[in-house]
């Protein structure tokens, strides 16, 4: 009996309508025994398809504790109110600013009367312009007639990326006045810039900016700053001092020397005063306390400590 039920086994196995069950085996003899599974007692064209329904209905029966919620994909769904207004902002530090002193501007601007750039420098010193708005000028931007000179443009990005874009806030767009020595600085850069295109010749490009390179060529940023590095160590000054440190050099000695903050905020081409009056807070406790002096004496010159009783005792015969 047993005999005929294996032979009925094995030629179930053989035209695959029964499978053995690797991992069960019967106890007595050892042998492989067949799976009651039913993915395993049909053909493998059967077995996914027979695993996935058994799995659909094991989901159906399981119950869910958390049910989702239907809802259409055209159906709109709108918070109450935003999760992130929540999020507390991580305070930003606000690195205190440390210029040139007078002594070391002095040091440098006499060390760059050689360099061929010397009106690049001044011209940063002298306006408080950005790098990029200094290299962005041009010739039709310059008054010599009224000493003033036009920031309209910026130029940004390295070799072959350089730019020219807006100023960096509406009130970049601005007119500059120029003292009388950056007046003659500028005309002698401007003599030095036509004897380099006579040098030139046809190799000369006609940009129309006031400081480019020896064959007219717009300058970049990126070499600005390069070339700048290389001076302030020749002069002696800390290494650590940058082209935009000239910016804050002019602010601070300006605002120490009673210039208005307005007057300051207008020359930087800054968004707004706050901007100027966060930047160089740590320059105007000096003028708090002249201006402190300034109100004593003129609302107690005439205020006495006598009391108006005393007074009046003095004053009756």
């Amino acid at each position: 009996m047993a005999t005929r039920h294996r032979r009925r086994a094995r030629a179930k196995y053989d035209s695959g309508e029964l499978r053995i069950c690797s991992s069960s085996r019967d106890s007595r003899t050892g042998r492989p025994s067949t799976c009651d599974d039913p993915a395993h007692r049909y053909p493998s064209t059967l077995h996914s398809t027979i695993a996935a329904r058994s799995l659909d209905e094991h989901d159906q029966q399981r119950p869910q504790r958390h049910p989702p919620k239907p809802c259409g994909r055209g159906e709109p769904r709108f918070l109450a109110a935003n999760p992130a207004d929540r999020v507390k902002k991580p305070p930003v530090k606000q690195e205190q600013i440390v210029p040139p002193t007078v002594a070391q501007a002095q040091v440098l601007l006499q060390y760059v009367e050689t360099d061929r750039l010397r009106g690049l420098w001044w011209f940063v010193a002298l306006t408080g312009c950005r790098r990029g708005e200094a290299l962005g000028v041009r010739w039709e931007d310059v008054d010599f007639n009224a000493g003033t000179v036009t920031i309209q443009r910026t130029l940004t990005g390295k070799g072959a990326k350089r730019q020219l874009h807006d100023p960096k806030t509406a009130r970049g767009r601005r007119v500059i006045a120029l003292s009388t020595a950056l007046v003659e600085a500028l005309r002698l850069h401007r003599k030095q810039q036509l004897l380099e295109r006579l040098a030139a010749g046809p190799d000369w490009q006609d940009s129309g900016f006031v400081f480019t390179t020896r064959s007219g060529k717009w300058l970049g940023p990126d070499w600005a700053r390069r070339r700048f590095k290389v001076l302030v160590q020749e002069a002696g000054l800390p290494e650590s001092t940058r082209l935009h440190d000239l910016r804050h050099a002019l602010a601070t000695t300006w605002l120490a020397a009673g210039v208005p903050v307005q007057v300051v905020s207008e020359r930087l081409g800054h968004a707004s005063i706050a901007i100027t009056l966060q930047l160089y807070a740590h320059v105007l406790p000096n003028q708090q306390a002249e201006a402190a002096e300034r109100i004593d004496s003129l609302l107690t010159s005439r205020v006495t400590t006598t009391s108006p009783r005393e007074q009046r005792n003095s004053e009756t015969p």
